[in-house]
């Protein structure tokens, strides 16, 4: 099984000048925030400084629901 850093950071998702975009960063910080809380949701938001709901929403919002 992959995990979901191993699952997105092949799809970085850069801009045409080959920056990545502000939601890219976002997208791979939280990743690897739930790979270091071991994919501990309530623990991730803490440390990201968002609301577990917050949280949820943006990984629904990506495609990452589980």
């Amino acid at each position: 099984m992959c995990s979901l850093w191993e699952r997105f950071r092949n799809d970085a998702g850069l801009a045409a000048d080959g920056s990545m975009t502000l939601e890219d960063v976002e997208r791979n910080h939280i990743v690897k925030i739930l790979e270091y809380t071991g994919g501990n949701k309530s623990e991730a938001a803490r440390l990201l400084g968002i609301g577990v709901a917050t949280l949820y929403r943006k990984l629904e919002s990506w495609g990452l629901k589980s």
